[in-house]
């Protein structure tokens, strides 16, 4: 099972998940192996958090339980965590298939809802022009 937090299907259900842009490499490799775990196995349970996930494991800026980036970061983490949760319609600490979560996730969130829920993120603007990852849409 993997432990992600609502935002984070975001970020893996986009061809951004693919490219070498995250804060740094081990976590670009980190994030690719959470990627192509999840391309090779749809069936894999996914627990829906809201705390670090698997994917913050080796994310640089976290520090103990929470994100250390910038003032108010955890705030904000939650809000986006709460806007996906809502428009994805499941709750905190569920488990669901890993398809069945980026089957909501690609039917239920435009670019529209991405740019409100991500609003201010560094990334946003290559989650915008990449789209949505293909090999998730075929698996599902």
């Amino acid at each position: 099972m993997i432990k992600l937090r609502a935002h984070h299907l975001l970020c893996l259900s986009r061809n951004y998940a693919t490219k070498d842009e995250w804060y740094n490499k081990k976590l670009t490799q980190h994030a690719h192996k959470i990627h192509s775990r999840l391309i090779k196995n749809p069936n894999l349970k996914i627990k829906i958090i809201k705390k670090c996930d698997d994917i913050c494991k080796k994310c640089p800026h976290r520090k103990g339980k929470i994100c250390k980036k910038r003032e108010k970061i955890n705030y904000w983490i939650k809000v986006m965590d709460n806007k996906v949760l809502r428009l994805i319609k499941i709750k905190p600490n569920t488990k669901h298939k890993a398809s069945e979560l980026f089957k909501l996730t690609i039917n239920n969130i435009t670019n529209k809802d991405l740019r409100d829920i991500c609003r201010g993120c560094e990334f946003l603007k290559n989650c915008i022009k990449y789209r949505v990852n293909k090999s998730f849409v075929n698996s599902i």
